[in-house]
């Protein structure tokens, strides 16, 4: 069985995060790494968030600036400036299990390049040792002279940042050398303010536990080692011993201060080598257990374990403990800076912490795993007690007050007024900035149905339309998150009009809404009104007699502008103002339509341009545009029209790249004698004789200022307010080129050879006079020439669209439309050294999509193009739009499977929008009925669909969620078909006062009474409730309460055996727990079975119907540990073994049972097969025979060294079935049952096939039908019956795998074999060595064989045209073979 295994979203956990400098513009951004993907953001300060229906206001956002997938997951990260590296910080990425990969970001092509590679895995490390290594740990020396990493636990790589040499040399020093009891370190950190880098290790050379700290504590020991680099040499320099047994991390405090925290579970300690201890104990737990001079400061009864610390400024420092509380740590100091006593405070309620950076002053950044991630704005104000009162009522009546704003960035932060100490209070003002989504740990997946249109529910579907519903989120940040692979539009009204083609919504009234609606057919047009509904027009103000190739606006929606295949027509307030026809003999092919300016392009490629003008009066004036092109002989393919807004095009400067940061690019050219001083003033103030009514417009949309208060986040963003706009043109011509005018003048500013070839970075090539521009006979030859050559029909660049998107449009984007397939690039500054050229380049996105409705192989080779020039009218694909809900603006794709591409917060999004099939025209749409919607027509029955974007959707994820905040950990959620409603099974903490003892065989409880600064135990109260998809709110009154120290350990939907129905069985919900009451009780557990019945509802709730009728709940023997139903009896796992029961008379009777090994956590089952999840003895094969009433174990995993599994599900194709398993060291398994093979054992063994590491646990599979009505499958019946298997991970990340025939995985095996060896991989990962399966087995090159790691082929897709037809020539193939089969896999799995 051949599989292929795709991650087809990156995790929205984060793991790590720290702020520098990595771009060589100005400003600071922050990297955060969830587990493989890493993130680099800007704060960008004017970006807009919508406070009532028309007010904007601008806020600081996170706006992403680079993402990268990585390969293998990030163990431990660091940021350092080194030499060779001198501008911009540096990455340390380091990876199991010890590698070191040095990157940075590369500023010629935005991505990162590889400085360094350091790999510290010699068995000679590991001492022995092959299992459970130590994770590496990397540190910075503060003063950038070297980093260190901790490989294995038991050596020290050293890494000199010497500046001499062109490489990094690093060497090894076992740490056994430094101190023979420097073992088992917990911690390590450099200090700051030492003549040479200083290392700090927290160790325990004698390790205790809870269990014998009355016999042993005080184990820990602080040892600080000097580095000499260049000798190589070390020297200890500070011991200290008898640290409490708690102590689990170090933070290094900056100079003048200096020294160091040891943060403990239960105390907090500062140390200074010159200074005597102190440190303060936050509970009264280890009274008795700790011989170290603490302070009393029980009162705050608090425990530090999984806390994270940052050090804010020399003497506050913030800390954030395991349930989202930040407190502030002073440290309070005298005047030669030695720390007197320690002060903690609480202030705020945050989300649950895994990492924390304070960047800029003022400024925190809050990464979780287990929630959202936070940008915060935090400062500290000063306020005496008398004032505070007051102030606080003034702070909260003007959050903006913007005191001394200028004052503040001219002279700097003001001095801390004098007072007496005892007097001032600071107060810590925090506000969330923005939230980065995290929908993970997803816990539990499963299939629900929909809420759609009705119009969806008509239309006859060959493919299931369903929901998946995730139990994500943690303690009081739980939620269940609905998630939608395509974007479902709520249609308000759908009709159809006769023939037509093509529609465009042109014209604004005063409130933003549309005027005209004009709706093209193959030879005529209709002109409609916009009121309540769409009226046709009395007078005859648009051009009706010919076909329109486009519409559009001018003068911000004042004047609407129609261009018919022959004539230009142009309306305002109800009355054609200008009609020009145009002496072309080939009718107009295309057009682009952007204030102030018309371009249009013939079918023959010539070029028309038309300017807005109000002299004398308002008209259309065309601009002259003989001789002034290059490459006149060949033709125009396509053109589009670009309206700067971002403001960051300029001009080269041949002379110094440090030149770059000219101000932004008006409309001018350089001549190149020319004085430059006033060409700097044009740049920076732009044309004065330009009228002012251009800049300021009326629909572009501007925020509020709100100032942030004596704090400036350091940023390269442009104030988007200051830009003065610039107008370009792009061009496409049929010899593959692009070229960028500039307008009015068109002097040639850019231009971009064989961008039809889709290079990774697009970037402008000084040209050489490669056809002469003087001398008609010369002209007209080489004209003749030209055409003798007729280009490919697959390399024409058919549309092109140059727009601005992302926040204020300040990320401007280039799309191509060239042999079925669009292509993204992303413009950045960079300065080419091309004197009077635009300093930019593009970069390729790895966002593809292709247009076409069928494979490119065709049965007698490739078949024809679907979009090609010779067809009589060109099918616009690409349609730019602005504002459609709240997405303010992006990219409709029109094809056979349409999507929509935007980009909100920086990382583009791609989203299909296919569940009407393929889609032929789109316009936005604004009306009262439908505000800010759109209109889009089908291709199946023609109709015109008026429609908005869902509203309760989160578009801007990579799959599109809706979130249910529940407010407690969510465990499981189960849909019930017949009821249509979800059972969610949540746990809240409850503090455990009492304690199960036996006395004479009778449990019974203990009280225990401590004070209030002991920190009770928490445990887990369950109960079981009723959602309904209806409003996603519980039923209520319906839920089942569990008993305290009642553990919920399964709960699934099962079809059980009944007398009473049509088909012989039952739907029924059934219940496992275990009761833990400690060590001395013997464990018991109950099973509940219950069926959902429906009742007369209360008035006005109409979920109230259902109710949970429980028909069984009895105690069992053991503890129910996994439950699933098997040919209609139920499974139960309970404990070691596994029972198997008939449900009868609403009583179980035992059947049979089967001993297995030691627990058994997980049950799924298939007819009469069930797959069993063993705690430590992996996947086993169960059957039940039911003529012989027999339960037996058919086959299983007998490896030695097995993971502890975490999932298991069937795979299913055709009539063959595999097993997949994941374990907890993130590997996925696949298995056969081949009984026949001779290592099977006769059948016993299940034969591993494949193993991948995929970096990423996975708790949850779930299994669905092939999807197969988005075309490009090659055989439907058998694709439909072949099952995907979806997962979610704990990090939120989702992907598939899917069985393969063996043809297509032959060729996508033998491409990712290549690829893993010509495609470069970020961070220098090798793809083999990467997604070995852990812990590495020298033989087990052989399971790995039947297996693509879709994540290496699918970046074939975006590959440059070079590149795939290389590779495919390599394969013996063409690249449409391999791109099919891709593009298939991609359509099969991607559901509605």
């Amino acid at each position: 069985m051949y599989t292929i295994l795709h991650e087809t979203d990156d995790s929205t956990a984060v793991n790590f995060s720290e702020c520098g400098k990595f771009f060589p513009e100005k400003g600071l951004q922050i990297v955060t790494i969830g587990v493989k993907y890493l993130r680099i953001f800007r704060a960008n300060p004017y970006a807009l968030l919508l406070k009532d229906e028309q007010q904007w206001a601008q806020t600081t956002r996170l706006e992403c600036l680079l993402a990268v997938r990585l390969l293998a997951p990030v163990q431990s990260f660091a940021i350092a400036r080194i030499s060779q590296n001198p501008d911009c910080d540096s990455l340390l990425l380091g990876f199991d299990d010890a590698k070191l990969s040095i990157v940075a970001v590369n500023p010629a092509d935005r991505c990162l390049k590889t400085i360094s590679l350091h790999c510290f895995e010699d068995e000679l490390l590991k001492d022995g040792f092959t299992k459970n290594l130590p994770r590496p740990v990397i540190r910075v020396d503060p003063g950038q002279r070297c980093a260190s990493m901790l490989v294995f636990g038991r050596y020290l790589a050293v890494l000199p940042f010497n500046d001499s040499s062109t490489q990094l040399h690093s060497y090894t020093v076992q740490l056994s050398q430094i101190d023979s009891r420097l073992v088992n370190v917990v911690d390590m950190v450099f200090l700051d303010g030492y003549y040479e880098p200083t290392l700090l290790f927290l160790y325990e050379p004698v390790q205790t536990t809870c269990g014998r700290a009355c016999v042993r504590y005080d184990t820990m020991c602080v040892l600080g080692v000097s580095l000499n680099v260049k000798e190589q040499v070390l020297a200890s320099v500070w011991q200290l011993t008898n640290l409490p047994m708690d102590c689990n991390q170090i933070l290094a405090i900056p100079r003048p201060v200096g020294g160091i925290l040891l943060v403990a579970t239960n105390e907090l300690i500062y140390l200074n080598q010159s200074v005597p201890p102190c440190g303060i104990s936050l509970n009264s737990c280890m009274d008795g257990f700790t011989k170290f001079p603490l302070k009393d400061f029980k009162h705050m009864a608090l425990t530090l374990d999984g806390a994270v610390v940052t050090v804010v400024s020399t003497n506050k420092i913030l800390l954030c403990d395991r349930n989202g509380r930040l407190f502030t740590l002073i440290l309070v100091t005298d005047a030669t800076n030695s720390v007197k006593s320690l002060e903690l405070k609480f202030q705020f309620e945050t989300v649950i912490p895994c990492t924390m950076t304070s960047c800029a002053p003022g400024y925190l950044f809050i990464g979780s795993r287990l929630c959202d991630s936070v940008f915060l704005h935090c400062i500290f104000e000063q306020s005496t007690l008398e004032e505070s009162a007051t102030k606080k009522m003034k702070l909260s009546t003007e959050p903006n007050a913007n005191e001394e704003d200028e004052d503040f960035e001219l002279y700097g932060e003001v001095l801390p007024k004098v007072a007496k100490p005892d007097v001032t209070e600071e107060l810590l003002n925090i506000r969330v900035l923005d939230k980065l989504l995290n929908v993970g740990p997803c816990k539990k997946i499963t299939g629900g149905c929909p809420s759609v249109s009705a119009y969806f529910q008509e239309i006859t579907r060959k493919d299931p339309l369903f929901d998946l519903v995730c139990a994500c989120g943690h303690g009081k940040f739980g939620s269940i998150c609905i998630l939608q692979r395509s974007i479902r539009p709520e249609i308000i009204t759908s009709s159809s009009i006769e023939g037509v083609v093509q529609y465009w919504a042109v014209g604004r009234r005063e409130d933003d809404t549309h005027m005209y609606f004009i709706a093209s057919r193959e030879l005529g047009t209709l002109a409609l009104e916009t009121d309540n509904d769409l009226v046709e027009l009395e007078a005859p103000i648009f051009s009706t007699s010919e076909s329109t190739i486009a519409a559009g606006e001018l003068a911000d929606g004042g004047l609407a502008v129609q261009v018919t295949t022959s004539s230009l027509v142009m309306v305002a307030e109800g009355q054609q103002i200008q009609y020009i026809p145009l002496q072309l003999t080939f009718p107009v092919r295309s057009a682009s339509i952007v204030d102030p300016y018309i371009a249009i392009c013939t079918q023959n490629g010539r070029l028309l341009m038309y300017e807005l003008t109000n002299q004398p009066h308002v008209s259309l004036k065309e601009i002259d545009i003989s001789k002034r092109l290059r490459h006149e002989t060949s033709p125009i393919t396509s053109l589009s029209i670009y309206r700067d807004m971002s403001g960051i095009i300029r001009f080269c400067s041949a002379t110094n790249m440090s030149q770059q940061q000219q101000a932004t690019g008006a409309n001018m050219h350089i001549p190149e004698q020319e004085d430059f001083d006033d060409v700097d003033d044009l740049l920076l103030y732009g044309d004065s004789k330009k009228s002012k009514k251009e800049t300021v417009s009326k629909r572009r949309i501007v925020g509020m200022k709100l100032t942030e208060q004596n704090t400036h986040f350091d940023t390269d963003v442009i104030d988007p307010n200051t830009i003065v706009p610039s107008h370009w043109i792009a061009i496409a011509r049929e010899n593959g080129n692009m070229y960028i005018y500039s307008i009015p003048e068109l002097h040639l500013v850019y231009m971009v050879k064989k961008i039809s070839h889709l290079p990774d970075i697009a970037t402008d090539q000084p040209y050489v006079d490669d056809e002469p521009v003087t001398g008609e006979g010369i002209d007209a030859m080489s004209g003749t020439m030209t055409d003798t050559f007729a280009v490919k029909p697959e390399e024409v660049i058919m549309e092109l669209l140059l727009v601005g998107m992302g926040m204020n449009q300040g990320r401007p984007l280039l799309f191509l439309l060239i042999d079925d397939t669009v292509s993204a690039y992303e413009m950045f500054t960079y300065n080419n050294g091309i004197q009077g050229h635009l300093a930019i380049r593009f970069k390729r996105l790895p966002y593809t999509t292709v247009t076409r409705s069928c494979r490119f192989q065709g049965t007698d080779g490739r078949a024809a193009v679907e979009s090609v020039r010779d067809a009589v009218r060109h099918k616009t694909v690409l349609h730019f739009f602005e504002r459609i809900g709240n997405v303010l603006n992006g990219v409709f794709i029109c094809s056979s499977y349409p999507c929509i591409f935007f980009l909100e917060s920086g990382v583009p999004r791609l989203h299909p929008v296919n569940l009407d099939g393929p889609i032929l025209s789109f316009t936005t749409f604004n009306n009262a009925v439908c505000p800010n919607g759109f209109i889009y027509l089908t291709e199946r029955d023609r109709f015109m669909r008026v429609a908005k974007l869902p509203s309760d959707m989160i578009l801007d994820a990579s799959y599109p969620v809706k979130r249910i905040n529940v407010g407690a950990t969510v465990h499981s959620v189960v849909y019930l078909l017949h009821s249509n409603t979800y059972a969610v099974l949540t746990s809240e903490k409850r503090k455990v006062t009492k304690m199960c003892v036996l006395i004479n065989d009778d449990k019974t409880f203990e009280e225990h009474e401590k004070p209030d600064t002991f920190v009770y135990p928490e445990m887990d109260q369950y109960k079981l409730q009723l959602y309904s998809p209806e409003d996603w709110k519980p039923v209520q009154h319906v839920e089942i309460l569990f008993e305290e120290f009642e553990v919920v350990t399964c709960c699934e939907e099962v079809v059980l055996r009944s007398e009473g129905t049509v088909s012989g069985v039952q739907n029924y919900l059934a219940v496992g727990t275990a009761c833990n009451y400690g060590e001395e009780v013997l464990v018991r557990g109950r099973i509940i079975i219950s069926e959902i019945i429906e009742v007369v509802p209360e008035p006005g709730q109409p979920t109230s119907k259902h109710r949970i009728k429980t028909l069984y709940d009895k105690e069992q023997k053991g503890p129910v540990t996994s439950l699933c139903s098997c040919n209609g009896y139920l499974l139960t796992g309970m404990g070691q073994k596994v029972f198997i029961w008939l449900f009868k008379d609403n009583n179980l009777q035992g059947i049979s049972f089967l001993d297995m090994h030691f627990y058994i956590h997980q049950l799924i089952g298939v007819r009469n097969l069930a797959l069993a999840c063993d705690m430590y003895r992996s996947l086993a094969l169960l059957r039940y025979q039911e003529e012989y009433k027999a339960l037996s174990l058919a086959s299983r995993d007998m490896r030695s060294d097995v993971q502890p599994p975490m999932a298991a599900q069937f795979l299913i194709d055709n009539k063959q079935m595999g097993f997949i398993m994941s374990d907890e060291a993130a590997n996925i398994a696949i298995f056969n049952y081949l009984p026949e093979t001779l290592e099977s054992l006769g059948g016993e063994k299940l034969t591993l096939r494949a193993e991948i590491n995929i970096g990423t646990v996975v708790n949850s599979f779930i299994r669905v039908k092939g999807h197969i009505s988005s075309g490009f499958v090659e055989n439907e019946l058998f694709s439909l019956e072949r099952q995907s298997v979806l997962f979610a991970s704990l990090d939120g990340s989702f992907g598939y795998l899917r069985p393969l025939t063996e043809k297509v995985f032959r060729r996508l095996h033998m491409l990712q074999q290549l690829m893993s060896s010509m495609v470069l991989q970020p961070a220098g990962l090798n793809a083999k060595g990467a997604r070995a399966a852990r812990p590495q087995r020298p033989n087990h090159y052989l399971n790995t064989r039947n297996l693509v790691d879709g994540d290496v082929a699918m970046q074939y897709l975006h590959l440059s045209l070079p590149e795939k037809n290389d590779l495919a020539r390599k394969l013996g193939t063409s690249r449409y073979h391999i791109i099919d089969d891709l593009i298939e896999i991609c359509r099969v799995t991607a559901h509605y």
